[in-house]
């Protein structure tokens, strides 16, 4: 490569990765520049310019290796250039104009009269047709498609070639209707006989490619309409019946492969663009004697994946389900078009005569395609065994979404001829190996079901057989092999399990229940004989899965005395009396020993409704002997580990919510002294197994759950020994790993980091059991009468004795730890947690008085450290969540005195909550932005998005995840308490009148809605939203002007922002609440000043919609305004108008199709 080739060799440079030459060729892809070095001759240099040098210099490159018998090796070149003419070609010739324009007028050193200015803009256009005509002259070259020629050039490489096509059809779509008419008309049509196929096939897919286009300019898809006709008659079809069926053998095979595919993908995206449907094709076909349906039978017999995926892909969209769509505007015209009448004499056909004309002919299609694609069965089974996965796959997603057009017919009988191919073909793709193609195949199976009443027999076995998860034996030990034979791994064939077979089987069992569980049960009861092997555990693990996958479906009738719920209980007790025997082998398979624990669990109602105690004995055994076994069994030794490390939930895990479950649902059936026992050994080998990592927190507390049920449930004299006999680990556990922290910290700092983890685990276990104890003894003493009559006192009792003793730990551990983020998270759990019902007696007040200590230790040096304000907010938000009404209440009797009470106790609590509330934010106020630690306005008083930089990074939180605690903590006070939320001052001790919190969580929320941190963002907006909910539905006049006063300042930023956002500059996940904080202002704002607001939002440049979405958007808000429009409908434009400003600014959006039709859309309202 000559030196002398500035152009290529820049493009050698960028496809090395060199980013100095990307950037080149990022910029002259998107600006002009001007060279006025001498003012004589100035001249403009851009993108059109460059791709012009450029192919010179490629071909003078070509043509002196070619001279000298060597190969120029420019492909990637060629196809980097064309890409960068793509984007190129995207502008419009008056964009470019425009930009040349800007270019000479920004020159500092020229200033060009009007005629010179002209002169070099209309020299900018002349290249820009020379380089087309040259692209085009190469793209239409036979020489360059002839298999003699091929690959001779670079402008011959089969992928360049497309995307020198791509860049025509580029063009003219950019150009406009008018071009892309006489593109067709003049230039393509007339020539079909001297023009490459392939060339003009892949003009036509990429003309559609870019009609679909958000910024296709208005008439695009009307112009492809009217071109329909032809392009389907006159171009693709022709081209298809021409190179479909050619012999494999031939040498032009993959050549004519390559041709059927990008013409069936053409065909596909023009019908995406034209809304052209698959019996207006077959109509279009007929007129030129064209077979449409056999053609494209035919081209299923292709062994080419590249052919038959573009087949189903033609038919995914061109086939509409029953209920898929309705007969819009756009497909009226286009049924004009085709039927080649005036719009006068159309205006006879209604949408409803439409629709009922293409149902009747599509089923006729249908009707044909079941019969073509039956027959693919036989190819099925062929290609199957060749190991030709890709046509496997897309055989079957033609056949699935023929059968899912066809279901009702299907099942009614009405499409007998074929039917039953298509079926065979369907359920020889449901037994495929691979998952990604028998789930298509069992999706629409299983909506087949009804078609007659043997075929659940016939679907269940498969179905159960794919529930088998793919494993290899190794002599006697199993080992797991998902990718080796189902072409996925272990997690996304449980995925299959979960999604696609899952549902399939519901619908086998609503068809047939009593065939579906007896087989299943029968499984069962063989695969647990005493002859059973290690292998056999899969196909067990398999029955169960399938047990588990109705259970809600069964235990519906086992609750009634019915006769389907009789015959369900029978078949549920001899699965339990075949488990009870405990084979062998569950030991040696986890996943096995897993499912039998979550069958358990799925039918723990049964056990504790329904069945005989011996059934749930059984249950309980098995489910805790599992527990027991996390004590030993499964060691890195043990050839199953390995397949316990891939699974996502352990036996273990579904042993503890398999115990959980039968505790707590039928607690008093394990108060006998042998069961308490046995509960015992399990609490005290779920320690030797969290040791062993093989029990996970969660599953800690399962088991504390079930037996705090439990506790509950024993008279009364036996709950405080008890109780406080299953809490010895915990204490021995907390005091020991405390004082391994304080050694640590003090010897060996680098292990106090494994330290916390555990000590966070116990302090979570032991609120668990705080919690748990107290809200069964809650549920005890509401259904028991003799309970009644007990104090209330005695529901926290035992819980008060437990923690006075392990106060001084616990305030310890708040003290020396709470910085730690495992730690902090604990302790907040353990607060939320322990936060008393009621406040009805002695013991729970002093208990939240110590809790309220413990969480203000937990702030004195969250300074330096922000990670224990979240738990204190999660603390606060469960007080005001449980208590808001009374604390409500105070604040009245403290603040406005309207108001008494029985009892001073939440006048306390109105007290440290607010002290709690207002230390917390004092102690990192400069973290949460200036908005809580300053008065001072915004910079110039602009909204917080056009503030400058400075202003913005000064105002900027740093501490998001406590800033978002305190907006939600804020939120649920305006729900719950918001008297108490208005009067709270923004200092300790400041004036409640004039310096209000409230005043700047709004200014800081405010701030953060542009915040990167969408979360952050979402609560800003959730508090909003409430606060402007409270001033709407307030009684009281003197609140609702307080809150008025306060949000009318913000109310225009608001809007702004929020316009702003919706205009694309919010994240998704956040349209929904800024749509309804939105709505809620329009609404709650007086009419005129809200008018001005949103009017001067839409003036902004993050509007890009143009001038006649802008009115037709300001008349959609002043609808809202009244309340003529609702929320939702709000919420749907917002994403409407979000999506429309995901696009490409290199091309204008506001004179594009998509918005004509939005803007019609919302005047059609």
């Amino acid at each position: 490569m000559a030196q002398a080739d500035p152009a290529l060799n820049m493009l050698n440079r960028a496809l090395n990765g060199d980013h100095s030459a990307l950037s080149f060729l990022d910029r002259t892809s998107s600006i002009y520049l001007l060279d006025a070095t001498d003012p004589c001759k100035p001249k403009t240099y851009g993108g059109w310019n460059f791709i012009h040098q450029a192919m010179n210099e490629i071909e003078r490159n070509e043509a002196g290796c070619m001279k000298a018998g060597k190969n120029a090796s420019l492909t990637g070149h060629v196809q980097l250039l064309a890409t960068m003419a793509q984007r190129v070609a995207r502008r419009s010739p008056a964009t470019d104009r425009g930009l040349v324009a800007t270019c000479i007028a920004n020159a500092a050193q020229y200033h060009a009269s009007e005629s010179e200015a002209q002169s070099l803009i209309s020299l900018n256009s002349e290249i820009r047709e020379i380089v087309m005509g040259r692209i085009a002259a190469m793209a239409f070259d036979v020489s360059f498609h002839s298999q003699r020629n091929m690959y001779k050039s670079a402008f011959s490489d089969p992928v360049a070639m497309e995307k020198l096509c791509s860049v025509l059809a580029v063009n003219a779509v950019a150009s406009g209707p008018m071009t892309i008419n006489h593109f067709m008309k003049e230039w393509i049509i007339p020539s079909l006989s001297s023009l490459p196929p392939f060339a003009v096939a892949c003009v036509t897919y990429h003309l559609a490619i870019e009609a679909l286009s958000k910024t296709s300019p208005a008439g695009t898809k009307d112009t492809l309409q009217s071109l329909s006709h032809a392009v389907v008659g006159c171009v693709l079809a022709p081209v298809l019946v021409d190179s479909v069926g050619e012999n494999s053998e031939s040498s032009n095979y993959e050549w004519n492969c390559r041709l059927v595919s990008i013409s069936l993908r053409a065909l596909e995206r023009w019908c995406a663009a034209t809304d052209l449907s698959l019996p207006q094709i077959k109509h279009i076909c007929a007129k030129r004697q064209i077979n449409f349906i056999a053609l494209i039978s035919d081209a299923l017999y292709s062994d080419s994946a590249y052919v038959v995926e573009a087949m189903a892909e033609l038919l995914e969209v061109c086939i509409k389900e029953n209920g898929e769509e309705k007969v819009s505007k756009e497909r009226m015209t286009q049924a004009r078009y085709i039927m080649e009448v005036g719009e006068d004499a159309f205006r006879s056909i209604t949408p409803e005569d439409l629709f009922r004309i293409e149902v009747k002919e599509m089923e006729d299609v249908l009707a044909e395609l079941v019969t073509g694609v039956g027959l693919q069965r036989f190819r099925f089974s062929e290609r199957q065994a060749k190991g030709d996965h890709g046509v496997c796959r897309n055989l079957t997603r033609i056949a699935a979404k023929v059968g899912n057009a066809t279901v009702a017919k299907l099942i009614s009988g009405k499409i007998p001829t074929g039917a039953s191919g298509l079926l065979e073909l369907l359920m020889k793709a449901g037994a495929h190996p691979h998952v990604h193609i028998s789930s298509i195949a069992i999706i629409v199976l299983s909506q087949l079901l009804s078609i007659g009443s043997n075929f659940t027999p016939r679907l269940l076995p498969l179905l159960q057989h794919r529930a088998i998860i793919p494993y290899v034996l190794n002599g006697s030990v199993p080992s797991l092999a998902a990718s080796s034979s189902s072409g996925v791994d272990f997690y996304e064939f449980e995925n299959f399990r979960q999604n696609v077979l899952v549902e399939a089987l519901q619908r086998c069992y609503e068809q047939n229940s009593k065939y579906y569980m007896d087989s299943c049960t029968s499984a069962v009861e063989e695969f647990c004989s005493s002859s059973a092997t290690v292998e056999v555990s899969f196909q067990l693990e398999a029955a169960l899965f399938c047990l588990s996958a109705v259970a809600l479906s069964v235990n519906s009738p086992l609750k009634k005395n019915c006769q389907k719920g009789d015959i369900h209980a029978r078949q549920l007790s001899r699965c339990t009396t075949a488990l009870s025997t405990k084979p062998v082998f569950l030991p040696a398979n986890p996943l096995a020993l897993a499912q039998l624990n979550r069958f358990l669990g799925m039918y723990g109602s049964w056990y504790t409704m329904v069945a005989s105690p011996q059934a749930l004995d059984v249950a309980f055994e098995l489910s805790v002997s599992t527990i027991n076994m996390s004590g030993t069994a499964f060691s890195d030794q043990e050839p199953a580990s390995e397949m316990l490390k891939e699974m996502a939930v352990t036996p273990f895990s579904e042993a503890a919510k398999a115990t959980r479950i039968l505790l707590t649902r039928s607690p008093l059936h394990f108060t006998s002294q042998h069961k308490i026992t046995l509960l015992g050994s399990a609490w005290e080998t779920s320690y030797i197994a969290s040791n062993r990592g093989m029990l996970k927190i969660e599953d800690r507390e399962d088991i504390c759950k079930g037996i705090c049920s439990v506790v509950a449930s024993l008279p009364v004299s036996k709950q405080e020994i008890s109780y406080h006999a299953f809490a010895i680990p915990i204490v021995e556990c907390l005091n020991t790993m405390t004082k391994q922290a304080d050694t640590a910290r003090q010897y060996e700092i680098a292990k106090l980091a494994s330290v916390m983890p555990r000590l966070a685990d116990e302090l979570r276990l032991l609120s668990t059991m705080v919690k748990s104890f107290s809200v069964a003894l809650d549920k005890v003493n509401t259904k028991s009468e003799v309970n009644k009559s007990i104090p209330i006192s005695c529901e926290i009792q035992p819980s008060i004795g437990l923690l006075a003793k392990l106060w001084p730990c616990l305030s310890h551990i708040a003290s020396n730890y709470s910085l730690d983020k495992h730690i902090s998270e604990s302790l907040g759990f353990f607060l939320v947690n322990c936060v008393p019902l009621r406040l009805e007696n002695s013991y729970a007040i002093g208990l939240l008085r110590e809790l309220f200590m413990l969480a203000s230790s937990m702030i004195l040096d969250s300074a330096n450290n922000k990670s224990p304000l979240p738990a204190v907010y999660d603390f606060v938000e469960r007080i005001i969540d449980l208590h808001g009404s009374k604390i409500e209440i105070a604040s009245q009797v403290m603040v406005e005195g309207t108001a008494t009470l029985t009892s001073n106790a939440y006048c306390e609590v109105c007290k440290k909550l607010e002290n709690l509330i207002l230390s917390s934010i004092l102690s990192i106020k400069n973290s949460l932005g200036s908005a809580w630690s300053c008065d001072k306005e915004q910079g110039q008083g602009q909204p917080a998005f056009e503030s400058k930089s400075k202003v913005i990074l000064d105002e900027r939180p740093t501490a998001t995840d406590t800033l978002a605690a305190i907006f939600t903590v804020l939120s649920i006070a305006a729900v719950n308490c918001p008297i108490f939320l208005i009067h709270l001052p923004a200092t300790i001790g400041g004036d409640r009148e004039n310096n209000r919190l409230i005043s700047r969580a709004i200014k800081s929320s405010v701030i953060v809605l542009v915040e990167p941190d969408f979360e952050l963002a979402r609560t800003a907006i959730l508090f909003l939203v409430s606060v402007i909910e409270l001033m709407a539905s307030t009684e009281s006049s003197s609140l609702r002007t307080t809150i008025e006063n306060i949000v009318s300042s913000a109310r225009a930023t608001i809007v702004t922002i929020l316009i702003a956002g919706i205009c694309g500059g919010l994240h998704a996940t956040l349209l929904d609440p800024a749509a309804t904080l939105l709505y809620k202002i329009l609404r709650t704002s007086p009419s005129q000043e809200v008018r001005t607001f949103y009017e001067v939002a839409l003036q902004q440049e993050h509007f890009k919609l143009g001038d006649a979405a802008r009115v037709v958007l300001a008349e959609y808000f002043s609808r809202c305004c009244t309340g003529e429009l609702s929320d939702t409908s709000l919420m749907t434009f917002a994403e409407d108008i979000w999506d429309l400003h995901q696009y490409d600014e290199g091309r204008s959006l506001a004179s594009s199709d998509r918005v004509a039709a939005f803007i019609e859309k919302l005047s059609s309202i």
